[in-house]
């Protein structure tokens, strides 16, 4: 071979550089993959406690989930973690999560309680009841997601810090009870040694009330936030209720809470609940075109951060709610089906970043 002159050595470089570029974009453009996590609770059944559930969710949306939601209040006849829950999960191929919330479900909506305030729980009046379900998990040993006192940011549940009255928090929480409390409880099962625990932090959307101005909203999101060193997972509930409220785009709901929540912090995040109401759609739309538009468009243009949805489905209606489920009519189930098993939702959970 001759001597390479400069320019010879100059077009090397930018060959090399040139296919550099090419390897390192073949590499980034690995399909995006998101999780699909659901509430599925049909009355007479509901994953993840009884087989046909998991049974029925195969049959109407033609797969299972990868996370399956379970409610549970500190008090009520089954507060206790439920290994059965925890295997049927596993069993059916999904991680289960655990919506684990102090307080006594009779107190809720709104009610003031001093013995279930964020101070109460820090200074340890419930330590019991939490030490023993600190060892259940770890004597389980398998990977669970655990999502203390959610919607925090509402005034619905008893550990809530909104406003209730102009400068006057929901049963006396402020947003440093909330975080004491957290770290409380997260230090208990640290304690204990609970490694197989990946906590879940989910706040509410942005809601306005006389109340809690957006700007107020805006503050509480950074100083409810535990800290990056005692949370795996963020998340966000809300709902398009066109019964109740005005019937809204998954980006009305969700914009702006989505931009706060990720510039506080940088773990992996979910929307850790949400659902639509078939009643009150504007002329021209409706809880079908909602659930396709949401799941095929705005999710994958508009939320890159986002990593797994959970969808609610259980029928409220009698709770004073409305229709929640993905089954609510023929069209919605269609919608849905074609959404969840769509390549893009074809995303395994990856609990630790």
């Amino acid at each position: 071979m001759g001597r390479r002159t400069p320019a010879h050595r100059l077009m090397m470089v930018a060959i090399v550089i040139q296919g550099c570029g090419w390897l390192a974009m073949a590499r980034t453009e690995t399909p995006r993959r998101i999780a699909v996590g659901v509430y599925f609770n049909e009355e007479t059944c509901y994953c993840p406690s009884d087989e046909q559930a998991f049974a029925e969710l195969q049959k109407q949306t033609g797969r299972l989930a990868k996370v399956y939601l379970n409610f549970q209040s500190w008090t009520e006849q089954w507060n206790q973690f439920s290994t059965r829950l925890g295997d049927n999960s596993l069993k059916h191929g999904g991680v289960f999560m655990v919506v684990w919330m102090p307080g006594r479900g009779e107190d809720w909506p709104g009610r003031s309680d001093p013995g279930w305030s964020c101070k109460a729980i820090a200074a340890g009046q419930h330590d019991t009841y939490i030490k023993r379900y600190a060892a259940d998990v770890k004597a389980w040993g398998k990977p669970v997601m655990i999502r203390p006192a959610h919607e925090m940011n509402g005034s619905w549940y008893p550990y809530g810090a909104a406003f209730d009255a102009p400068g006057m928090r929901h049963n006396g929480n402020t947003p440093a009870d909330y975080v004491a409390m957290w770290r409380h409880v997260w230090g208990i099962f640290h304690d204990a040694g609970a490694e197989n625990v990946y906590w879940v932090w989910s706040p509410n959307i942005f809601y306005l009330n006389t109340n809690n101005t957006l700007a107020q909203q805006q503050a509480d999101y950074q100083t409810l936030y535990p800290g990056d060193g005692y949370v795996d997972w963020v998340g966000l509930d809300g709902y398009c209720d066109g019964v109740k409220g005005k019937w809204k785009t998954f980006p009305e709901l969700f914009d702006a809470s989505y931009r706060a929540i990720t510039a506080i912090t940088a773990k992996p995040l979910m929307i850790a609940e949400f659902a639509c109401s078939e009643a009150g759609a504007p002329p021209g739309t409706g809880k079908a075109a909602w659930i396709k538009q949401t799941y095929l468009v705005d999710i994958p243009s508009r939320y890159p951060r986002i990593e797994l949805v959970n969808w609610f489905s259980r029928d409220k209606t009698r709770h004073g709610e409305t229709d929640w489920r993905f089954n609510s009519s023929k069209a919605t189930l269609s919608a849905y089906s074609a959404a969840v098993n769509a390549p893009l939702y074809q995303g395994e959970v990856k609990l630790k970043h």
